[in-house]
């Protein structure tokens, strides 16, 4: 089975599309539940007000920016295979309804324009507040693409 191809324009369509998978049910193409991938968009989401640990290189995060950025801007599928730091790991023992309550109220601090949103990214350096919409929405489709709805009974 292959994954979806999926671009959110808005992160209420990405929570809209977690809601549907939990409500009806999927398929995994990729290793992560529907709770650990809401777990690692949810810690993700976080780094845009709370700064983590993990940060590549000062030298290297404009070189990513540079390459990557367009690619999401387009909504693009990048192949590439990275484990994600220890700080975005997804947990144990996760709790589907506290996932998807937690990543609608992330997905809206993101949204909002009254949001203070860090200027550092770990990976990409400084981001703008549209960067940091363009990046998040990118993920939550790059990550639940990876889950195949079943079809409403």
């Amino acid at each position: 089975m292959e994954r979806r191809v999926l671009r959110f324009q808005h992160m209420d369509d990405a929570v809209a599309d977690a809601r549907r998978l939990a409500e009806h049910g999927y398929d995994r193409v990729g290793n992560w539940s529907l709770e650990q991938n809401l777990d690692h968009l949810n810690r993700s989401l976080r780094m845009a007000q709370e700064p983590i640990a993990f940060k590549l290189p000062w030298f290297m995060r404009p070189l990513l920016k540079w390459l990557v950025f367009p690619k999401m801007r387009k909504g693009a599928v990048i192949r590439m295979r990275a484990s994600a730091p220890k700080d975005l790991q997804p947990g144990e023992d996760l709790n589907l309804a506290e996932q998807l309550q937690e990543f609608e109220r992330l997905a809206g601090i993101i949204e909002s324009p009254d949001s203070k949103l860090l200027e550092l990214h770990p990976v990409f350096g400084k981001l703008n507040r549209e960067e940091w919409q363009i990046m998040q929405r990118w993920h939550a489709s790059h990550h639940l693409s990876f889950l195949l709805p079943r079809e409403a009974a």
